[in-house]
């Protein structure tokens, strides 16, 4: 059996003036950590940084449709997500057009900028449910 000092020799944590950020001293590749790509001090990025969504041509149109077909096949989802809307709505959505419980528009964008990197982004109808369902779970709706 190999000492992790010895096969790792040449292994760093990646650093910012001096000090370590990364998720510790010992080599992530050696306990099997997928983010790390086996080169000394290389890291991978993770599939939530992945610009997935910017790279999709779907609509928002197109992701309601989806997420309206997939809520009619199961019930559980359906109150998953009208519940996620009505939590995101506009307060005082009543009082203007199109008089819809909708989300402001300034709010979805940032929300795409920091889960996509592009303000303008339309996310695949999977993190929409891992979403919804995400938020029932932690919120124990």
């Amino acid at each position: 059996m190999t000492h992790i000092s010895e096969c790792c020799a040449n292994h760093t944590e990646p650093q910012i003036d001096g000090l370590a950020i990364g998720p510790g001293t010992t080599p992530q590749h050696e306990l099997g950590d997928p983010h790390h790509d086996g080169r000394s001090g290389g890291y991978e990025l993770d599939n939530a940084t992945d610009n997935s969504a910017s790279k999709s041509s779907g609509t928002w149109l197109s992701l309601a449709l989806r997420l309206v077909a997939r809520s009619m096949v199961n019930p559980r989802l359906a109150i998953d997500l009208m519940r996620l809307v009505w939590a995101f709505r506009a307060r005082g959505w009543m009082r203007r057009p199109p008089f819809l419980p909708v989300p402001p528009k300034e709010y979805i964008r940032w929300r795409m900028h920091t889960a996509y990197g592009d303000e303008f982004a339309v996310p695949p109808p999977e993190d929409v449910v891992r979403f919804a369902r995400w938020r029932r779970e932690v919120m124990r709706l």
